[in-house]
């Protein structure tokens, strides 16, 4: 009861204090009642007066006009989460041909940097391959990022021209993986189809798509993205364009695919055993501890950073830690990264010795991002 009579002997000796006041306005009074409101609700620390507008700039220096994403052309492209797109991944996933996009969907990123779509996809595909980068990202934590794939080309030049195939495939070898460079003209269309159905239905390869977005009337000129499934009844693939900014995932047809203007080859990375955090085969079971000294990481390259020193029979070998027999197809050979024997032929695999063979990825790229 006490507390109750204070409240209104306050509220009166209020009452009578504004009284007290000069007539105003009806604004002027509004704005009054509006400015006790707020110093009732403010904190007691805040300025009395307002603070300055903070803006920022429209365009960072430099770039005249911005943009928020691009209208996919559809067609040729069906963007990904339209309902002719959910149906026709239901109609792959059923077929077995999207057992690769789980892996990559859990590593799906977008590239930090317009033309750092090269090194985001090499990034995804080694971190769906759970291979151990053994270094530090951030803080204790041991994962592959676009700015830790630096070992074959500057970043610097990165960030203004991209990269092209063979330091593509370089980026992916010297992380833990030997690879295999198919250049133009090694795989007819009914290979490439063959090796993107094997992929997609495996759920342990990868494929990296390079191509020109011209010729899918995108904007834009190369193109590197990683391919996340395959419809065989429709002869669609999934490109899960690592631009979400500007285009979202979405179908394409793969003989359009195949014949892209610059389409300049493809590289096939495979997972070497010892990289991955799980134990080979005869090994002890068990991850490695995570209180072994990691390795020291090198900035440099086995390989030459000029794209014109990679040739087929010339490819200097890469560590003894990350070897793998690699067997080349039937000729014309591709250019092959990873200790390999020129001439041998594998047994069939009913009759192989040893584990299976490691998962692999394949990559094409025309050219730089544009």
């Amino acid at each position: 009861m006490g507390v109750g009579r204070t409240a209104s002997t306050v509220c009166g000796s209020f009452t009578r204090a504004l009284s007290r006041l000069p007539r105003t306005s009806a604004t002027e009074s509004s704005c009054v009642r509006h400015t006790v409101f707020l110093a009732d609700t403010m904190d007691t620390d805040m300025p009395s007066s307002p603070p300055a507008r903070l803006s920022a700039p429209l365009s960072p220096p430099g770039v005249s006009r911005t943009f928020y994403k691009r209208q996919l052309p559809c067609p040729p492209a069906i963007e990904f989460s339209s309902e002719q797109g959910k149906h026709i991944f239901a109609g792959a996933l059923a077929a077995g041909g999207a057992n690769t996009f789980f892996k990559l969907i859990e590593q799906f990123r977008t590239q930090d940097e317009p033309a750092f779509c090269g090194l985001a996809s090499v990034a995804m595909v080694l971190n769906s391959l759970a291979i151990d980068p053994r270094r530090a990202w951030k803080g204790p934590w041991r994962w592959f990022h676009e700015e830790m794939l630096d070992c074959c080309h500057p970043l610097a030049r990165v960030r203004e021209e991209g990269v092209t195939l063979d330091q593509a495939a370089c980026l992916a070898h010297c992380n833990g993986a030997a690879v295999e460079v198919y250049p133009s003209g090694c795989v007819s269309l009914g290979t490439f189809r063959d090796m993107v159905r094997d992929a997609c239905a495996s759920g342990t390869e990868h494929i990296i798509v390079a191509y020109c977005r011209a010729d899918f009337g995108q904007t834009g000129d190369g193109h590197h993205s990683p391919v996340g499934a395959y419809s065989e009844a429709e002869d669609l693939v999934l490109i899960l364009d690592t631009a979400r900014f500007k285009y979202p995932p979405h179908w394409v047809p793969l003989p359009m695919l195949y014949r892209c203007g610059r389409w300049a080859g493809c590289c096939r990375v495979v997972l070497a055993w010892g990289t991955r955090h799980h134990p080979q085969p005869g090994s002890s079971p068990g991850p490695p501890t995570d209180s072994q000294p990691l390795p020291a990481h090198s900035s440099s390259c086995s390989f030459s950073s000029s794209p014109a020193s990679i040739h087929p029979l010339h490819l200097p070998s890469p560590s003894p830690k990350r070897t793998i027999t690699m067997h080349p197809p039937p000729p014309p050979l591709p250019q092959v990264y990873g200790p390999h024997r020129q001439g041998h032929r594998p047994p069939p695999r009913l009759h192989a010795p040893g584990p299976p063979p490691p998962p692999r990825l394949r990559a094409l790229h025309p050219g730089p991002e544009g």
